[in-house]
């Protein structure tokens, strides 16, 4: 029986990219999908997939060497995902991507918010909105992760959160601190008190593409910019619990 053609490396990118948005979280995909096709394809388009190895990564990362060594590193790692997806398939052989050394990147210190800003940040904000940047601040937790909890994934005695879905893909327990606690119980009683079923907590908050909706990053910017705070606010890592 004859063997089939080898795809072409655009070929398989779509194959690939399917695959990375059942298996994979909205953001991660979102992420991929854009490595994928505006660094990988333009590179490699026609080229046969069992032809791309570590010579062919070399150069990829060559055409790319004004990218910051964090963006060259997320683009091997999306060549790296898509070649082991296609050694599970049989497309490629091997580790094609063994020994290609990766940028050295310099650690970014995370944006630390003083106890008397995150006051003045939360009095800034609208109450409806406030609940959530509460758990942000006081879990230490990622955005996409808030976003995603449901009442059923929260106890108010003692106060925690289970994470299902994380990074890692590893479920966690994150303990609440008193203001968490209070802010949360007070977003359940302006919803509907909805504790019992398997409905988002911020549902109002989620955009269709699992982002944060302008709605609700505006009115946080627009916060952080009147109180004057020195540094970029991010709501993503802000600071470890303090109450």
């Amino acid at each position: 029986m004859p063997r089939r053609p080898c795809p072409t490396f655009e070929a398989f990118a779509e194959t690939y990219l399917a695959y990375s948005r059942r298996e994979h979280s909205p953001s991660t995909a979102r992420t991929m999908r854009d490595l994928v096709r505006g660094k990988l394809v333009p590179f490699f388009r026609r080229r046969r997939l069992d032809k791309v190895d570590r010579r062919a990564a070399e150069r990829l990362m060559a055409r790319h060497a004004r990218l910051s060594a964090g963006t060259r590193n997320r683009v091997l790692s999306a060549l790296s995902a898509m070649l082991e997806d296609a050694v599970r398939r049989g497309e490629h052989h091997g580790k094609p991507l063994r020994g290609v050394p990766r940028a050295r990147e310099h650690a970014t210190p995370l944006t630390w918010v003083p106890l008397e800003d995150q006051l003045r940040l939360l009095a800034e904000l609208p109450a409806a909105k406030r609940p959530l940047f509460v758990v942000l601040l006081d879990t230490g937790a990622r955005l996409g992760e808030v976003l995603r909890i449901a009442w059923a994934d929260v106890t108010f005695d003692p106060g925690s959160i289970l994470f299902r879905r994380t990074k890692n893909h590893r479920p966690r327990i994150a303990r609440l601190t008193r203001r968490a606690v209070a802010a949360l119980q007070a977003h359940r009683h302006a919803t509907g008190g909805r504790s019992k079923d398997r409905a988002l907590v911020f549902a109002a908050a989620a955009g269709r593409d699992g982002n944060l909706r302008w709605a609700w990053r505006r009115p946080f910017k627009e916060a952080a910019t009147r109180i004057g705070h020195p540094a970029p606010v991010s709501y993503t890592h802000l600071t470890l619990p303090t109450m």
